[in-house]
């Protein structure tokens, strides 16, 4: 920008200009260039070690420089447990959506995808406790829901699975998937006038 080319100019003609190479780590910053503002600040301090004003934007560049980094590490972790589970390899992709959580642990997604690996292990208790994290979350999480019901479901706990898909049905009332999990809840309740009417709603939709 014309800005860091005017500081650079006078930094040719001074080198020891601390304002202008804090300036220059300003303009930097702006920029989204936070390792170069980083040095830009450093240079200043070096000529003036207490220049307050460089020491506080170098805090706030080298947060940002962080934050960076562990968005890149975390994109880099859901591109990998992606390809874990195009695979079929939940086992891989769970230890990823793990590593993402460290990272970043209100990410409901990540609860999300990790109980859904779960229930595909048959590892329903564990399933519906990364649901219910997502849930603290969001409390008016789909996904988590129906995941919650359907796990619910395989352990045999049908009525606390319908609990889970008419409140997920409150919020949507037209997903065939909660639809589909509903009916088969009821359908293993002896309920079967009911399950097949969520069956034909979800059939109807479709």
């Amino acid at each position: 920008s014309e800005a860091i080319e005017c500081y650079d100019r006078a930094l040719e003609i001074n080198p020891n200009y601390a304002y202008a190479w804090y300036n220059k780590g300003n303009a930097l910053r702006k920029l989204g260039k936070h390792s170069e503002a980083i040095e830009c600040y450093d240079r200043a301090l070096e000529i003036d070690p207490n220049h307050e004003l460089a020491k506080n934007n170098k805090k706030i560049a080298e947060e940002r420089l962080k934050e960076e980094e562990k968005l890149k590490k975390i994109k880099e972790l859901k591109e990998s447990a992606k390809y874990y589970k195009k695979q079929n390899n939940y086992k891989e992709a769970i230890k990823l959506y793990e590593e993402i959580l460290k990272l970043d642990p209100n990410n409901y997604k990540i609860y999300n995808n990790k109980g859904w690996a779960l229930r595909k292990l048959e590892e329903y208790e564990k399933a519906i406790e990364c649901y219910d994290k997502a849930l603290e979350i969001d409390s008016n999480n789909i996904y988590a829901l129906e995941g919650k019901g359907r796990a619910l479901n395989h352990l045999g706990k049908h009525e606390e699975a319908l609990k889970c898909f008419d409140r997920a049905l409150e919020i949507e009332p037209n997903n065939i998937y909660v639809l589909n999990g509903k009916g088969w809840a009821l359908e293993e309740l002896g309920k079967h006038e009911e399950a097949l009417k969520c069956f034909d709603r979800a059939l109807e939709i479709e």
